[in-house]
């Protein structure tokens, strides 16, 4: 017996083999003589997998692939905290030193701060770049290909005029020279010395500006002298030791503030020291966004499954009297099952197949709508995992809409089944139920798609109709940076500002000309305030308020109305600490809410405060954290008090304002032809780049909704018919016996529209739990209001009452022609 095992292993193997073989070549010939329905099953499963490989390629980009880096679960930011809440303070300089000298839990410790770089001299560019310490470069534990990284002890000996070079850069800017390494690069008006090559694909992402490829790297030295424990612009990046977990380094982190806060009490104590992953800072709310658009593409592909369900279901119904003669010639329960199935799954394979050539052909354009903001997008593609992906999704499609029709036939009656029957009343009605079940499922889901476009698609028409105070269409901006020895001191830099803005404001077609540290919209730096008649405690919090840097025309050129008193004016800033400002409408209306602001005085939140300030001026509200974010306190100061850098230009034209921009590059150039001008953008354009990531959500949320609709609607549409032809002979002898055949287009529809109800009950379910998934998307709309579900809801019977009007209007056709009342005696 043992010496016949192998052998009939063997047999057994190749009796499967043929099996299988046998099913497919019977598979493939029932789909050629049926291609309508092979193509259509295929058209349907390519487009739920298709569009769930590209989400899928996005998704394994931003939260699948690993990061870059040797054991990237060792590197977390570092933040400093309100000691009653989690936010995400930058390090002040003291802090830092501090935090480097005592914590032992650290391989390497190190800070950062992103910043434009000016490149050359003979047509200067503007890059992004960082100002680091050594230790920040060293956490990633990646070395440079060429060259070298620097070092702490040559930024303390003074020799920090040396930068290494990203391999992007290097290529573009550098024709990727092998011998660069040594050589000096002209860059913010000095030269540099390049010392190294970072490896192609190096990612160093800033939580501060997500969407910029780094070009280079140059020592940032810091120095105690001088530097204040309250002005907090670090960004820190560790790598954990090998044995230090991140819970017991979090627990020194807390032990040395605690420390700070009593060596020094007055900036200190209200200060924690807080850890987050790399992977988590960098992924952040882009997590819920890819999340987001997984689960809508997900209840997409399920939804076509459970059409492809109902075809098949339909389908096979046809099949009884094959099924009974196959199972009357000896073929068991299994092996029907298993025949069925294997149509199930090539269909689906070559759905999958369609799908992926579907999603290959769309790639090139959902790619190009995915917002800059979002990290990791260089890493999208639609590779070997993501085919692998697309495998397997089909064979459990396969399952999916294949097993409950192939089970429900094989249950069926044999002997009514070689009568030619569509099987008994029990198998009729098992029918009937899983039909019922299947379109009651797609307009449920459709429901909830539906449900979410609506949302975000009100949403972002409430963002884009949010009232902005400044002009939009006639304003141009463009951000410029004062770097090197020559903008060294704060007024070398006003004296270019102000012989700029004079040029910029006498071109022809030029309005007004302003300066502002930062733009509405896009955020920027913020400080506590008190007033005159509140004092400084060590543990009580001032307002938050944006604090911007303006020349005396900024208002005027981005048209933000005066509401009370003047504009700023040149010599407004009298002193080191004192002067004069203009605030908004929300700071008065939190500090003297009916009174007049005008001659009210306000200061920084410290115990030596470092200014004191007396407002002249009041204007209109901006929003300066995006459009939809609800207007903060602001102080405007005069930019003689401090001009930062960069800065940006805004310029109110009377015409075309892109018009401007040779001109305003042209009065640049002469002035300091080191300079360069980017990023000409008008207001308007700034407004559509804040919402990029809403109306990248919104669109292809949108997108599954109104291909959700269509494959319900279908689904109707194709449930309804099979219903008109199970029943044409019932609904005959009706029609025969005298029922009117408005009765009958009734009662046809009538079913639908109890399926339709039935669906719509579970699709609000199904949309107020979704709701807790698009929340932070939703704007300006209440998503449980009655009347916004009650016309969902409408909507979607209206749907499922003309997907079923075809075959019921066929009927009332169809009776009137092929039948005739008979007479009762």
């Amino acid at each position: 017996m043992e010496g016949l095992l192998p052998i009939t292993n063997r047999y057994g193997i190749n009796m499967i083999f043929m099996t299988i073989l046998q099913d497919v070549r019977f598979a493939l010939r029932t789909f050629a003589r049926q291609p309508g329905f092979t193509v259509t099953v295929v058209f349907i499963l390519g487009i739920g997998i298709g569009g769930s490989v590209v989400i899928f390629s996005v998704l394994k980009a931003l939260l699948l692939q690993p990061l870059p880096y040797p054991e990237p679960d060792r590197l977390v930011h570092v933040w400093q905290t309100d000691v009653d809440k989690r936010t995400r303070w930058p390090f002040s300089t003291p802090d830092y030193l501090d935090v480097r000298e005592l914590c032992r839990s650290f391989e390497e410790f190190g800070a950062y701060v992103p910043q434009w770089f000016t490149v050359g001299t003979v047509e200067p560019e503007r890059v992004f770049g960082a100002s680091a310490t050594a230790g920040a470069l060293r956490a990633y534990g990646v070395e440079p290909t060429v060259g070298r990284l620097f070092t702490e002890r040559e930024v303390l000996e003074g020799n920090d005029r040396v930068a290494v070079l990203s391999h992007g850069f290097w290529e573009r800017r550098l024709g990727a020279d092998p011998e660069v390494i040594g050589t000096t690069i002209p860059l913010n008006g000095g030269a540099y010395r390049v010392l190294g090559i970072m490896p192609d694909g190096f990612e160093f992402i800033s939580p501060w500006s997500p969407g910029e490829d780094v070009a280079l790297w140059t020592p940032l030295a810091l120095s105690r002298d001088g530097a204040s424990r309250t002005n907090h612009w670090l960004v820190a990046i560790a790598r954990l030791r090998p044995e230090t977990t991140r819970e017991a380094a979090e627990a020194e982190l807390h032990a040395i503030a605690s420390r700070l806060g009593e060596q020094y009490p007055t900036t200190n104590v209200r200060t924690q020291l807080w850890l987050n992953p790399l992977m988590r800072q960098i992924v952040g709310d882009a997590r819920g966004q890819v999340l987001l658009l997984m689960g809508g593409v997900a209840l997409v592909l399920l939804l076509a499954c459970a059409n492809v369900a109902s075809m098949l279901l339909a389908k096979n119904t046809g099949r009884q009297t094959e099924i009974a003669m196959r199972t009357t010639l000896g073929a068991g329960r299994k092996r029907i099952v298993g025949q069925l199935l294997t149509e199930s799954m090539l269909l689906s394979l070559l759905g999958g197949l369609a799908g992926t050539l579907f999603g290959i052909t769309c790639f090139g354009a959902v790619k190009s709508m995915i917002p800059a903001s979002l990290p990791r997008m260089g890493h999208v593609a639609i590779d070997g995992p993501v085919l692998l992906f697309s495998l397997g999704l089909a064979l459990l499609t396969s399952l999916i809409f294949g097993l409950a029709p192939a089970l429900q036939v094989s249950r069926s009656d044999l002997s009514e089944g070689l009568r030619g029957g569509r099987g008994g009343r029990a198998a009729r009605r098992g029918r009937a139920r899983a039909f019922r079940f299947l379109a009651a499922g797609q307009l449920a889901i459709a429901l909830v798609l539906t449900n979410g476009a609506a949302l975000l698609y009100v949403s972002f028409r409430n963002v884009m109709r949010t009232p902005q105070v400044f002009d939009s269409e006639q304003t141009l901006t463009t951000s410029i940076s004062l770097d090197g020895e020559r903008y060294a001191d704060n007024q070398a830099r006003v004296d270019f500002w102000n012989q700029l803005l004079e040029r910029v404001a006498a071109l022809p077609g030029v309005d007004h000309a302003g300066l502002t540290s930062q733009l509405p919209l896009l955020g920027g730096m913020n400080d506590e305030i008190l007033s005159e008649d509140e004092t400084f405690e060590s543990r009580g919090l001032g307002t938050l308020a944006e604090i911007s840097f303006v020349s005396p025309d900024y208002s005027i050129a981005m048209g933000v109305p005066l509401l009370a008193g003047r504009t700023l004016r040149r010599g407004d800033w009298r002193e080191a600490n004192y002067g004069n400002v203009v605030v908004n409408k929300t700071l008065v209306e939190q500090y003297w809410p009916g009174e007049s602001a005008l001659g009210k005085r306000i200061m920084r939140n410290a115990d030596s405060t470092s200014w004191t300030a007396v407002i002249v001026g009041v204007v209109e509200d901006t929003r300066q954290w995006g459009p939809e974010r609800s207007p903060v306190p602001e102080v405007y100061f005069p930019h003689e008090s401090f001009t930062w850098s960069p800065s940006w230009l805004v310029v109110h034209s009377r015409g075309d304002p892109l018009s401007q921009v040779p001109a305003v590059r042209g009065e640049v150039a002469q002035l300091d032809p080191g300079l360069a001008a980017s990023d000409f953008r008008t207001m308007e354009q700034v407004l559509t780049s804040t919402t990029r990531e809403r109306r990248f959500i919104t669109k292809l949320v949108s997108l599954f909704g109104v291909v959700a609709l269509a494959l319900a609607a279908a689904g109707v549409f194709g449930m309804m018919s099979h219903d008109v032809a199970q029943r044409t002979h019932e609904l005959g002898i009706r029609a025969a016996l005298g029922a009117d055949r408005r009765r009958l287009m009734a009662m046809v529809l009538g079913r639908a529209l109890r399926i339709a109800s039935i669906g719509a009950v579970v699709g609000v379910g199904g949309a107020v739990l979704s709701f807790r998934v698009i929340s932070q998307w939703v704007f300006g709309v209440n998503p449980t209001a009655p009347a916004f579900i009650s016309g969902l809801v409408a909507f979607l019977l209206l749907v499922a009452v003309a997907a079923t009007g075809i075959p019921a209007r066929c009927i009332q056709l169809g009776l009137c022609r092929q039948t005739k009342p008979i007479r009762r005696p």
